[in-house]
């Protein structure tokens, strides 16, 4: 079981990929500070805000560590540019990589378009939470 601080006892909580080997893979590399971006289906009445924090949850179901939004952009999947897939810290880091694992993904819920909107977020790692 994890100690989570009682401030993050209302949090919104995440999970990041598609499997729980991916889920635990991305938090791994939030906590090296290598991932720092993501993205998500863009839905106008769901728009984190810059300060906004979040929990991230593994595949455990446990609470992993937590992160704080520090930029918004909501832009079209053939817009993202090379930064943002870089600071998504997965694969080679290219956008090459992040538009086929990003499409493939969404092709899986039968959502992808090439101009289909995206939330794009940048974060920063707030806390680890460890072990009890």
């Amino acid at each position: 079981m994890k100690i989570i601080p009682p401030h993050y006892e209302h949090v919104e909580r995440w999970t990041f990929g598609s499997t729980d080997e991916e889920a635990d893979k991305l938090i791994e590399l939030i906590v090296l500070g290598i991932k720092t971006a993501t993205c998500s289906l863009y839905e106008p009445d769901n728009i984190p805000e810059k300060g906004d924090a979040f929990v991230i949850i593994g595949a455990d179901s446990e609470p992993a560590c937590s992160v704080e939004i520090t930029d918004v952009l909501v832009t079209t999947f053939l817009k993202v540019d090379e930064a943002h897939a870089r600071a998504e810290g997965e694969g080679d880091l290219t956008l090459a990589y992040w538009q086929k694992v990003t499409r493939e993904f969404f092709e899986e819920f039968g959502l992808f378009s090439f101009d289909m909107k995206l939330i794009c977020l940048r974060f920063k790692l707030l806390e680890v939470f460890k072990d009890a």
